[in-house]
């Protein structure tokens, strides 16, 4: 999803909390003990995105909202972390009255597709997102 592109909209609020995106991709850090309340800028296309860092299922995902301007205003747990991408959105009818993030047909040239990660988002403005400790040593890569 991010593919070759360039991190951009790097964000911090002090050196533990950073958020940032890259391609069709975005991700909030928190390595403090305590949450961070979050607005910021996803330079994702407006909509509603599953929270991959702690589900990527349609039907179950936290949810993000993006707003027209691209930012979203959420909470990142402490010592954790938000994700989304362009491909993780919530089941269709799943948030009544909101629309989807827009998908795009056909990936950006250069991008790397993952496969198998699906995606959701239905719930309110602001998401709690779980803590990162499960996936803490997973070794696992960003989307």
């Amino acid at each position: 999803v991010a593919g070759i592109a360039p991190i951009g909209g790097f964000q911090e609020d002090g050196c533990d909390r950073v958020a940032f995106h890259r391609g069709r991709a975005f991700l909030a850090l928190n390595r403090r003990e305590e949450a961070w309340e979050a607005t910021v800028d996803t330079g994702l296309q407006p909509g509603l995105y599953c929270n991959i860092a702690v589900s990527d299922s349609p039907d179950a995902c936290p949810v993000i909202r993006v707003s027209a301007t691209g930012t979203a205003s959420f909470q990142v747990p402490p010592v954790g972390a938000v994700a989304l991408h362009r491909r993780a959105v919530p089941q269709a009818g799943r948030v009544a009255g909101e629309a989807l993030a827009a998908q795009p047909e056909e990936p950006e040239a250069g991008a790397r597709v993952v496969e198998g990660v699906a995606g959701a988002a239905g719930a309110p403005e602001a998401v709690r997102a779980a803590p990162a400790g499960g996936a803490q040593g997973a070794g696992g890569s960003a989307p």
